[in-house]
């Protein structure tokens, strides 16, 4: 799936679940949980590597942050290998 593929897969995820892919009022632990829950599943139906993921209590309880960064960078270098692939 490639970066310009993302975006309407958010909509259409957004149209079936019939609620915000990403809810953006992060009042209460539950919420944050879900939002962090729905950004794995959408980097691991991304094709994000199962290895490369982490863990919502790596973030919450500070222990493997180093797991945390691993997976933005996986995700970032995903998302600049599809765009190139695209362009070419």
């Amino acid at each position: 799936m490639s970066s310009c593929q993302f975006r309407p897969w958010i909509r259409e995820q957004r149209s079936q679940e019939r609620r915000p892919f990403i809810k953006f009022i992060l009042t209460s632990f539950s919420l944050q949980r879900e939002n962090l829950e729905l950004f794995l599943k959408g980097c691991e139906t991304y094709g994000l590597r199962s290895q490369d993921l982490f863990q919502v209590n790596d973030l919450y309880e500070h222990k493997n942050l180093y797991m945390v960064v691993d997976c933005i960078f996986a995700l970032g270098g995903m998302v600049i290998k599809t765009f190139k692939t695209e362009r070419e």
